[in-house]
């Protein structure tokens, strides 16, 4: 039931048809969950720092961070399923992503 597009209703215990989110309410409003919690200038942060997100997740917010001139961006996840996806999605850049147990990278 997750991951479905905005607005898909799914039957649900109880019968009732509830829209269902792909669980990104930033994504889905097209906004920089970055910028809305940390404000406008968050970018400007990063522009000399090394950045580490643990539980980077699929990468999402350390891809944002990369395209957004942070020189090395390193993401760490306990899921190696979803290292290997960010990895397929950032495809190059300043970007490291790693499952603790990796040896390969």
């Amino acid at each position: 039931m997750y991951g479905l597009p905005a607005g898909n209703p799914q039957r649900r215990p109880g019968g009732q048809n509830i829209p269902m989110s792909n669980g990104d309410p930033y994504a889905e409003r097209g906004v920089s969950k970055l910028k809305a919690l940390f404000g406008p200038d968050v970018f400007d942060q990063f522009s000399d720092k090394v950045v580490l997100d643990f539980g980077c997740g699929l990468g999402g917010n350390a891809i944002e961070i990369a395209q957004n001139g942070c020189p090395k961006v390193i993401g760490l996840d306990i899921l190696p399923h979803y290292i290997e996806k960010a990895r397929r999605t950032a495809q190059a850049g300043p970007l490291y992503f790693h499952f603790p147990m990796d040896r390969t990278r």
